[in-house]
């Protein structure tokens, strides 16, 4: 390319020297720079390269220093660095989609999927191997704090356990277990979070040695509504309790001390409109219920007893018997120290049976009017048992191979010798 040199003079000429310094350097760069119309919209000049960046981290938020950053495309690695000692890194890449991986020593490794085309940050949080981390929130994501996670084999035997902290983050190691079962390739582990006021969340996980993995829960909270279930004058059980739902209605049943219990999801909450109580012998009982997510509610019922009957049972001999079952209209009720024992029924015709093992049962159909009814049963003992023992002769010589028929037996033990 021949140089060129260019002078400017100062004269009366002043208003064409702007001119010709315009022309000479649209001369110069159409000399020096040729370019033409096709290369400017030519796609296959490539992009400046783009510069990834961020830092690697453990799940405890410590720093990781010479942590390995590879970004991979098709199995091959295309770029690479370590990370310095406050766990940061970059990368120099061209635009596309890449896997970006980060490992370090004596932590498991993790990786992205990533489309670059713009200077991206991309972190990491390493886990230490056998580990479950994770992070454990409510359905508004808000982060839970002291929530147990325990880690579980397949015999229900806790390997591990800890807690969340304050941004509802935890890690749980579980190599426990493979230290204990040495050879083992793979572990069926139930993964748990859990506490108090929030329905309990599990998770079964197939995991190997070394291997780690992330958890996250999303918890609801837990609201229950309990209580007791008692008559005026009775201690009923079995007591059909229904909450009534928008839509559909649950029903559970007291236990042997009257007591219920009802738990219920948050999507179940703003569904609840009361409970009721309806049971045989007792007029019905119902109240409005208005619920809030978290709720813990307590309810002492007492109910008012349609009629009442009193079961008195005694043995033939006039004492009193103790645990026998008085059953009557699908009810049953049993029997204390004294033999007796006061029922709510309703009004009207009523067949009520009476057991017990070392008795004949009892059947007697009596007419039940409103307020206080009384039933009393005396019991027949069963037969037990009866042994008849002797020995049989002829001539005083005992007589092997004798039959010996049993015509007639009482409650008492006989010894009979009989000469053939």
């Amino acid at each position: 390319m021949n140089d060129i040199t260019y002078e400017f003079f100062s004269s009366g000429m002043g208003s064409y020297t702007g001119l010709a310094v315009f022309v000479l350097l649209l001369g110069i760069l159409a000399m020096t720079c040729p370019v033409s119309a096709a290369e400017l919209n030519d796609s296959t000049i490539p992009p400046p390269d783009i510069d990834p960046y961020g830092t690697v981290r453990s799940w405890n938020g410590d720093p990781i220093e010479n942590a390995t950053v590879r970004a991979m495309d098709g199995g091959l690695t295309v770029a690479e660095n370590t990370t310095s000692s406050s766990g940061a890194y970059n990368l120099i890449l061209p635009p596309g989609t890449y896997e970006i991986v980060a490992s370090a020593e004596n932590y498991t490794s993790s990786s992205l999927i990533i489309d670059v085309d713009e200077p991206l940050e991309v972190n990491f949080e390493l886990a230490y191997p056998n580990s479950f981390y994770g992070t454990v929130h409510d359905t508004s994501g808000a982060p839970l704090e002291n929530v147990i996670i325990e880690v579980r084999d397949q015999m229900g035997t806790t390997i591990a356990e800890n807690y969340t902290d304050s941004a509802g983050r935890y890690m749980v190691n579980y190599g426990r277990y493979f230290d204990e079962h040495p050879g083992i390739i793979q572990a069926d582990l139930t993964l748990m979070a859990f506490n108090d006021d929030l329905f309990t969340e599990t998770y079964n996980i197939l995991m190997g040695p070394g291997e780690s993995s992330r958890v996250d829960f999303e918890m609801e909270y837990l609201t229950s509504i309990g209580g007791t279930v008692r008559g005026q004058k009775t201690l009923p059980s079995g007591i059909p309790v229904t909450i009534l739902l928008e839509g559909e209605n649950r029903t559970g049943y007291t236990d042997r001390y009257g007591n219920f219990y009802f738990e219920l999801r948050e999507d179940e909450v703003p569904l609840v409109r009361g409970i009721r109580v309806d049971a045989y012998g007792y007029h019905p009982w119902s109240s409005d219920l208005t619920l809030q997510p978290g709720d813990d509610i307590s309810l002492n019922i007492i109910l008012n007893e349609r009629a009442l009957l009193t079961v008195n049972v005694t043995s033939s001999g006039g004492e009193p018997v103790e645990r026998a079952i008085i059953s009557f209209a699908g009810m049953e009720g049993c029997t204390g120290e004294d033999g007796s024992v006061k029922l709510a029924v309703d009004t009207g015709e009523l067949t009520v049976h009476v057991s017990h093992p070392l008795y004949a049962p009892e059947n007697r159909t009596i007419e039940v009017y409103e307020g206080e009814n009384s039933l009393s049963i005396e019991l027949i003992r069963l037969g037990l048992p009866v042994e008849v023992r002797g020995v049989v002769v002829d001539g005083g010589t005992p007589l092997e191979g004798a039959e010996v028929v049993l015509i007639r037996c009482s409650r008492d033990t006989h010894r009979a010798d009989v000469d053939v």
